[in-house]
């Protein structure tokens, strides 16, 4: 691994051992996210886990997240795991604003997951 994703995994470590509490709410108020701040401004990549035993929290969490990597980091590229027909649905509606392709996934995946990618397409319309 190269120092800078050591340096991530470790900032990363440390939060669960800091006690910080951390604004979830999908809002502007980052209280929390700074822990952020301390990985090397040469990462380009940022990891994330989850448990699957808790869909509405790594949604939000994950959602929070790249909102304050986006304002602080600009970031504007997230990759995440899923099959190709899910992914073609999902870019459909947010790259290209086709919001018909939320109904459609609707039929076939967890009501939270729909609205995460529908707040998604949301924000995304709000960027130059």
């Amino acid at each position: 691994m190269t120092p800078v994703l050591l340096a991530l995994l470790a900032t990363c470590a440390s939060v669960l051992t800091a006690q910080t509490t951390l604004n979830i709410d999908i809002d502007n108020d980052f209280s929390g996210f700074e822990y952020l701040d301390k990985v090397p401004d040469s990462a380009r990549v940022f990891l994330a886990g989850e448990n699957h035993a808790y869909r509405n929290f790594n949604n939000e969490i994950k959602e929070k997240t790249l909102r304050y990597l986006h304002a602080h980091r600009d970031v504007r590229l997230w990759i995440s795991e899923m099959g190709a027909g899910r992914a073609y649905l999902i870019n459909q509606g947010l790259i290209h604003g086709d919001s018909t392709m939320f109904d459609v996934m609707s039929d076939f995946s967890w009501e939270e997951d729909v609205d995460q990618y529908r707040r998604l397409a949301a924000f995304n319309d709000t960027l130059p």
